[in-house]
């Protein structure tokens, strides 16, 4: 009767074993699946929703600046105001490129974060050059025209730069979405599997013992 005691002990004690292995196997694999699309959330805000919200704040930057600029020259009772306006959109701009220079990107991304940095700093220094011909009254002179229609070539070719940046920084962002969902799906469909699995070992050990405690009996 001892032996039969021990036998249907052992038997417990396996199964209990069996079980706990396949709980914790899921749990194991469940938390590591869920590190990673945590992961890819965080790299989804901070890597690209996050920078192109601040690209899209430096493009309306360079709209403020070239507007201020016109008011500058048009409005001199109000160029101190403008000029804190001109300099606190080229702050703003200046600090989402920095902060989007430190963030994961793509080759292609990081090309057009030159291109676009080229682009941005050619209008700052027309900009300047412009607020300096302003200031010292060479309004409607030749080089004053020629400053003009460089600044307009050169806001086109900034916003261009903006607007191709940001394409790539969304086709990156959908990416790592559609990467999240694969490692999600995948996470449910293995903790459903596991659950699924750990029913039926448990139905079999449990019919197992039974069988060995009637076959005992």
């Amino acid at each position: 009767m001892q032996k039969k005691t021990r036998s249907v002990g052992v038997k417990l004690t396996i199964s209990f074993l069996v079980v706990a292995l396949v709980v914790v196997g899921v749990a194991v694999y469940s938390y590591f699946a869920l590190e990673q699309v945590d992961s890819g959330i965080n790299d989804l805000y901070n890597s690209h929703l996050l920078p192109m919200v601040e690209l899209q704040d430096a493009a309306t930057g360079v709209h403020t600046i070239r507007g201020a600029l016109g008011e500058y020259r048009n409005v001199p009772e109000a160029r101190a105001a403008l000029r804190a306006e001109i300099d606190a959109a080229t702050a703003g701009t200046n600090q989402a490129l920095a902060h989007h220079a430190g963030t994961e990107m793509t080759p292609d991304e990081a090309a057009a974060l030159q291109a676009m940095t080229g682009a941005w700093n050619e209008y700052t220094t027309l900009v300047a050059v412009a607020l300096g011909q302003i200031d010292a009254g060479e309004i409607g002179t030749a080089d004053a025209n020629q400053t003009q229609s460089a600044l307009a070539t050169a806001q086109k070719q900034a916003v261009d730069a903006f607007a191709a940046l940001t394409a790539l920084d969304l086709a990156a962002s959908k990416i790592t979405h559609d990467q999240s969902d694969v490692v999600l799906g995948n996470a449910i469909w293995w903790l459903a599997a596991g659950v699924l699995a750990g029913l039926l070992l448990a139905l079999g050990l449990a019919i197992w013992i039974t069988r060995g405690i009637t076959h005992n009996l």
